[in-house]
């Protein structure tokens, strides 16, 4: 993904994931405080603490679950803020740790349910849809995956 911008007059590489003093509390409990954070292309990031510390809630907060209730976070330099739940849906995601799985998908048909945003109403994939999700599998940073295809999640 190119992040490439001007600012200033200057071109400036906008990073992929920027949160930018990021706050949020529930009721009176402050979970998140001025949290600052970029994330570039093939960077891997670990978050880590102890229970109740807000990592959950700072996901949350980079993936447009939640708003923060101050600070900004952006996608190459666009802030989410501003985007619809439709056009946030087409951008980067987040794979949660653990996820209950209700339907049994297999691994394709739960890539393929990231094509969704990119339609309007009731569709049935196609071609299209099936092309770029074929080849997901083999670039996980864990190596190839596509043995498991039409294994159940």
């Amino acid at each position: 993904m190119n992040c490439d911008s001007i600012v200033y007059g200057r071109p400036r590489k906008a990073s992929l994931l920027e949160c930018s003093r990021v706050s949020l509390a529930y009721g009176r409990e402050t979970v998140l405080y001025h949290v600052t954070l970029c994330i570039d292309e093939a960077d891997f990031v670990w978050v880590i603490g102890p229970n109740g510390c807000g990592k959950s809630t700072l996901i949350k907060i980079l993936s447009v679950v939640l708003s923060p209730r101050k600070g900004t976070v952006s996608i190459c330099g666009r802030d989410m803020a501003g985007l619809t739940r439709r056009r946030a849906a087409k951008q980067p995601a987040v794979v949660a740790q653990e996820e209950t799985a209700d339907f049994g998908f297999t691994i394709q048909e739960e890539i393929i349910l990231g094509r969704a945003p990119h339609h309007g109403g009731l569709h049935f994939e196609n071609r299209a849809d099936r092309n770029p999700v074929t080849g997901a599998p083999r670039m996980t940073p864990v190596g190839r995956l596509d043995n498991l295809d039409g294994r159940r999640i």
